[in-house]
């Protein structure tokens, strides 16, 4: 398999909100009205992954912050 890791060192994400950041629309609480986004970012990157066989996971570093891997399987043939 490959993997593409992509991290932050911002406020990181709530473990309740780990799995509802993929939703579409979907904006972490506490972030303040002024945050920018429109909580579809990480949906359409699931999406995508999705439709090429990938999967995507949110991870919390133990120094903060957050970490999003894509895993794409590795083809045989």
């Amino acid at each position: 398999a490959v993997e593409l890791a992509v991290r932050d060192h911002g406020p990181g994400i709530a473990e309740a909100e780990r799995e509802k950041v993929f939703e579409p629309f979907y904006r972490p609480s506490g972030r303040g009205e002024h945050a920018g986004g429109w909580g579809l970012g990480l949906a359409l990157v699931r999406q995508i992954a999705q439709h090429h066989g990938a999967s995507v996971r949110q991870e919390t570093p133990a120094d903060g912050g957050a970490r999003f891997v894509v895993t794409f399987p590795a083809k045989h043939g």
